[in-house]
């Protein structure tokens, strides 16, 4: 209904924002709708841990400019060092979750060797 009103007018970019409203009065009606049946507990410390360190990376990223594949490949590598190193920094993982990460690089390191 809304593709009807804003294509003629807009064009490409009513058909765009009509997409964007429905997809996000859907995310809102089926939270809402999920919420009735399961109590879900949101921990906003731990988000806030997450948003932080991702904010970090983005920034560090951003800043290159990309202009081949290997590049692309090199700088999402240290994207992803940058995002651990801020969590490891901040607190983001729980002893539990380190353990868990240790078990599995000393594991795959273990697997390689053999």
């Amino acid at each position: 209904m809304i593709n009807l009103l804003l294509i003629p007018s807009i064009g490409i970019v009513g058909a765009s924002l009509s997409t964007l409203f429905s997809y996000f009065l859907m995310a809102v009606l089926c939270m809402h709708i999920s919420l009735k049946h399961f109590k879900l507990d949101f921990y906003l410390h731990d988000i806030v841990k997450s948003v932080l360190s991702s904010i970090t990376m983005y920034l560090f990223v951003s800043y290159f400019v990309i202009s081949s594949i290997f590049e692309l490949f090199e700088i999402a590598g240290m994207g992803v060092l940058i995002y651990l190193v801020m969590m490891f920094l901040v607190g983001g993982f729980t002893d539990h979750e380190l353990s868990l990460i240790r078990r599995y690089l000393f594991r795959a390191k273990s697997e390689v060797k053999q």
